[in-house]
């Protein structure tokens, strides 16, 4: 394994740690096999392609540090969600402590297991924008075959690389490839795919750190890549749908339904990231007095969608903030409406 971890050192100075993500001889050897095809279709001609781009870039990709001021975030993360306090404590600021001193560690894979409405989505959605690397989000009840992770193999007409590939390859949203990019996977125990294309099957190489050293895209076979070090965040509403030997490489937290105040803090900071993602400088990030109860039976999904309704409805009232009344909801949607959703 000494060859697949680097600390690059320059004048006694540390620099960012080098991972071998794809071995050079497999690289060669699969360009060679590619070269010797004299195939023209779409399959080849991407395949090519893909080797030529990736054999430019090399086969090493940095583990990303810690995001700046990490110790910050991390309190600022347990300010914003104090129900997911135990999965902050002892799976994400551990890892970023190791990290941050210049330690080796691979993250635990964390599974969130909760009611709908209890935040786990916008949670897991927060922790994977605040490490500042390449994400995916799959929504895998959307999800029908495993080729999202693990792509189609040449034999199927449109074969393509699944996102860890890709991922790792090149990159995603305009963020460079590093050796250790965030999964996110919502819903996994919705996964709606025939049995025989089971959308979860990646998981079972992906989450075995030995398995995921040797890992292998279905439409490159041959190509073996380090896949040990990508975070993976997942969510499910039921773990008993989830199979056996999956659960059991995944570190479980359950999470609790926020009380009335913790759901009160979620919604201002809720409000006040909306309006900064928005891109309205000008207008006021704070909720106004007085709304806190009929926003306890909101999830954070529903939630956000009241709040984009309620600074259009401000905006063309001539206002640069919003007033109770925005909130309003429509009838039929508030008879509805029982609990937490």
């Amino acid at each position: 394994m000494q060859d697949l971890f680097d600390v690059s050192v320059l004048d006694g100075e540390q620099h960012r740690r080098q991972i071998t993500v794809f071995r050079q001889k497999d690289l060669d050897g699969l360009a060679a096999s590619a070269g010797a095809t004299t195939s023209g279709d779409d399959h080849s001609t991407r395949l090519k392609a893909t080797l030529r781009h990736l054999r430019s870039t090399g086969g090493k990709r940095p583990l990303a540090d810690p995001p700046d001021h990490w110790e910050v975030k991390v309190a600022d993360l347990l300010q914003r969600f104090p129900n997911f306090r135990q999965v902050i404590e002892e799976a994400i600021a551990p890892s970023l402590a190791i990290a941050s001193q210049g330690g080796y560690v691979r993250p635990p894979p964390v599974l969130l297991v909760g009611p709908p409405g209890c935040g786990k989505s916008y949670f897991a959605q927060t922790v994977a924008n605040m490490l500042g690397v390449p994400l995916v989000k799959q929504d895998m009840s959307t999800a029908t075959t495993s080729c999202v992770l693990s792509g189609l193999a040449p034999y199927w007409g449109n074969s393509s690389p699944g996102e860890v590939f890709k991922t790792l390859a090149f990159g995603r949203g305009g963020t460079a490839a590093v050796a250790n990019p965030c999964f996110f996977l919502d819903e996994i125990d919705k996964v709606a795919g025939d049995h025989r294309y089971d959308p979860l099957a990646p998981l079972y190489s992906l989450l075995e750190i030995e398995s995921a050293t040797q890992y292998e895209d279905e439409a490159l076979p041959g190509l073996r890549m380090d896949a040990s070090h990508i975070r993976w965040l997942l969510t499910a509403n039921d773990a008993s749908a989830i199979p056996g030997p999956i659960l059991s490489r995944l570190l479980v937290f359950r999470i609790q339904m926020p009380d009335a105040h913790e759901l009160r803090v979620l919604n201002r900071r809720i409000f006040e990231a909306f309006v900064e993602s928005s891109g309205l400088p000008s207008f006021s990030s704070r909720l106004p007095r007085g709304l806190d109860a009929q926003f306890l039976g909101l999830g954070p999904r529903e939630f956000k969608t009241r709040c984009a309704m309620a600074i259009g409805k401000a905006i063309r009232a001539g206002r640069q903030a919003v007033f109770a009344q925005d909130f309003a909801m429509p009838v039929a949607q508030a008879k509805k409406r029982i609990g937490f959703v």
